[in-house]
């Protein structure tokens, strides 16, 4: 015997197994890379970043993807950074890849770039997500010799005598493993560790 009550729901579980599941479209970035082993400050280098549509059953439409960095940091090199994806299919991926230089006062350290990017679904619905990269910068080392001076003005014939010089660390990098290595003609070569030279310092050898 089916009750009162009964009849009265059979709407609205009609209505519920007619429903179909909605989920929320996704753009992402599945990962990136440089075309160089390093990054120097002041250089140009290409960054390729990979994006993929995790969506199983949703083409993505309008999609805008920019790049920013704090205090322009490090940008692109065209000028502008925003570029624009037509349409991408369920399950599709794809690159976008964009010229950047970063400024050439950088302290030596990673800087952080924001990927931005905003799209619509086939319903029009407006979605937007970002993604963070991170991309090490380096100085290139500027170091400079100084004040060379022998300790004697005359070396006798197989006699030892000694010479002195300043090395400064000129860039804005710190340089490790300092190495000096003497040479010359009827010398006994010598190399001397220096070590470490904080930017900005120097040292005798």
């Amino acid at each position: 015997v089916m009750s009162i009550a009964g009849l009265s729901g059979i709407s609205s579980l009609k209505e519920n197994v007619n429903a179909v599941t909605y989920y929320t479209p996704r753009l992402m970035v599945t990962g990136s890379e440089i075309n160089t082993d390093k990054v120097n400050a002041g250089e140009e280098f290409d960054l390729t970043v990979h994006f993929l549509n995790e969506s199983e059953d949703t083409h993505l439409y309008n999609i805008k993807i920019s790049f920013n960095c704090e205090n322009n940091d490090i940008y692109p090199v065209g000028g502008t950074n925003v570029y624009y994806v037509d349409t991408v299919r369920d399950q599709e991926t794809f690159d976008i890849t964009v010229k950047m230089v970063s400024r050439a006062d950088l302290e030596e350290k990673p800087y952080t770039i924001t990927v931005n990017y905003e799209f619509e679904d086939m319903n029009k619905d407006y979605f937007s997500d970002s993604s963070q990269i991170v991309v090490p910068i380096y100085q290139k080392p500027n170091l400079s010799v100084s004040d060379m001076k022998l300790t004697k003005s005359e070396i006798i014939l197989d006699n030892k005598t000694s010479f002195s010089m300043k090395l400064n660390n000129m860039g804005k990098g710190n340089i490790y493993n300092v190495t000096v290595s003497v040479e010359g003609d009827m010398i006994n070569d010598v190399d001397t560790v220096v070590g470490n030279l904080d930017k900005g310092a120097n040292t005798s050898v």
